[in-house]
């Protein structure tokens, strides 16, 4: 939820927000004096901040005052959270301003300052923080209507960033049936498309067609360099692209014409989609592509340069494969903006020593010329973490059988596949994990795996009656913790 806090500048949510984060990675009863250490504020705030919390939280949440002690957070088992925090942000002035500009429902200044029983100084304000804040994605709001303005490639890619930190697929309420069905026709029909069927993530291509069928209903056109459309239009896989997609956009979403110029950018975000996992990890061995195939050559030619470096030194032929077909779409990507470059993922907690020397070596590497004439960076930090996380995955897996657990993760490039290698470092023999990021989770699929478990990092859209896992984006060190505890005495049960 990180773009959200820095928008918005409520300092008692920031806080409430905090003592709930803090109390939930403690899992234990913590003292007055810790938290209101790790809060920054004084006793009578926190006290006054806690019993104004209690009054949101819904009542599977219990925040439990220990007399004389401190307070103790009680969340259900298999929850996280990530939910719970979701549902304080959506009531707030920030959030609502930001859902209103992606559904196209403009508003005057004064009919805004009304609605939110404000002064025109204190919405100014608040519109002067999102502003400051809005500068790092070259976007500002308008204090007029209430809208994003600035190039639309930075919008949408402002509104994926947004939302994609509220673990939530589909985001708005639509008039048009937008459900996991309506996905899964969809790629059911895009898969005949492509030579091979692209290794697209459920969640993000999910994610993708909400926030561009609000663009597309107001008119929105992405900003593509003509030199790159016109590259773009000559490829046959982008000819049956559109022949494919353009019925489905009218039939299924209500599009009835959709431009060159958005196909293109259609055509172009379906890379952002892409998961590069392994086939250890997919339910069948069937090959999924990773790239489009006139992308083959330009992933040939980084491979080599990727050969050439000590660093690749143990990794797999298949994540080698994966890595060059990242930064070669990374750099298709950055011809609509090099926002695509950009993640916010703290997983510091998750790693160990060899995987952060692999990171600042890939930071070095990656400011080197050649490297900078290859894929010019805006953010190498974020790319060498993307780089790291697909690295190490391809040098840690192994293939485990026996009881099927169904993991369901999304994040930014290489961080679903880095989840489930981290957590194939210790998950007992006894198991034998799936990965599911191309399609929704229903019962039916998890019957016929005959799945004892789910483990997700994102809110389910069907209940289960298997067991089910939820822990947050990033989980905090006592979820992670707490996952592994539970499957290693899962597996010792059943053994």
């Amino acid at each position: 939820m990180e773009p959200f806090f820095k928008l918005h500048e409520n300092k008692q949510l920031h806080r409430q927000i905090n003592i709930l984060t803090y109390l939930r990675k403690r899992n234990d009863i913590t003292s007055i004096t810790e938290l209101v250490q790790e809060i920054g504020c004084t006793p009578p705030t926190l006290r006054s901040d806690i019993q104004a919390l209690r009054a949101k939280l819904p009542p599977s949440i219990h925040l439990q005052s220990i007399k004389m002690i401190g307070y103790r957070l009680k969340i259900p088992d298999g929850e996280t959270l990530d939910t719970y925090l979701l549902s304080l942000v959506r009531e707030t002035i920030t959030y609502k301003i930001i859902d209103r500009s992606l559904k196209g429902n403009q508003q005057s200044f004064e009919a805004m300052r009304l609605e939110y029983h404000l002064s025109s100084s204190a919405l100014r304000k608040i519109i002067q923080h999102m502003n400051h804040e809005l500068k790092n994605y070259r976007i500002q709001l308008s204090p007029k209507n209430g809208d994003l303005v600035g190039k639309e490639n930075e919008i949408r890619f402002f509104f994926f960033n947004f939302y994609t930190s509220f673990r939530r697929t589909i985001i708005t309420d639509h008039s048009y049936l937008f459900s996991q069905e309506t996905y899964k026709v969809m790629f059911a029909e895009l898969e005949q498309v492509f030579q091979s069927h692209l290794h697209i993530s459920n969640f993000r291509a999910t994610l993708w067609l909400s926030i561009l069928k609000e663009r597309w209903l107001r008119r929105k056109q992405g900003e593509i360099p003509s030199e790159t459309l016109s590259m773009i239009q000559s490829r046959k896989s982008f000819k049956r692209f559109s022949k494919k997609i353009t019925p489905f956009l009218r039939e299924i979403l209500g599009i009835q014409q959709l431009s060159v110029n958005e196909l293109v950018w259609a055509y172009l975000i379906a890379l952002h989609c892409i998961s590069y996992s392994s086939s250890n990890y997919q339910e069948t061995r069937s090959h999924k592509a990773t790239h489009y195939q006139e992308e083959a050559p330009t992933k040939k030619w980084i491979k080599q340069f990727l050969l050439d470096e000590a660093l690749i030194d143990g990794t797999t032929k298949e994540g080698i494969e994966q890595m060059s077909a990242y930064l070669a779409n990374l750099r298709l990507l950055n011809k609509i903006t090099d926002g695509f470059e950009n993640h916010a993922l703290a997983i510091d907690h998750l790693v160990d020593p060899s995987f952060e020397l692999l990171y600042h070596s890939w930071q070095d590497r990656l400011q080197q010329l050649k490297w900078q004439e290859i894929l010019p960076m805006t953010c190498i930090k974020d790319v060498a973490l993307s780089l790291s996380m697909i690295q190490s995955s391809y040098q840690q897996i192994q293939r485990r059988k026996k009881q099927t657990i169904v993991f369901t993760f999304h994040g930014d490039a290489g961080y679903d596949n880095f989840l489930m290698a981290m957590i194939q470092k210790w998950l007992p023999e006894t198991y034998h994990p799936l990965f599911l990021f191309d399609q929704p989770i229903k019962q039916t699929k998890i019957d016929e795996l005959e799945a004892c478990l789910i483990v997700s990092n994102y809110d389910l859209t069907e209940k289960m009656t298997c067991e089910v896992i939820q822990i947050a984006q990033i989980p905090t060190h006592e979820e992670w913790k707490d996952l592994k505890l539970h499957l290693i005495e899962r597996a010792s049960s059943h053994s």
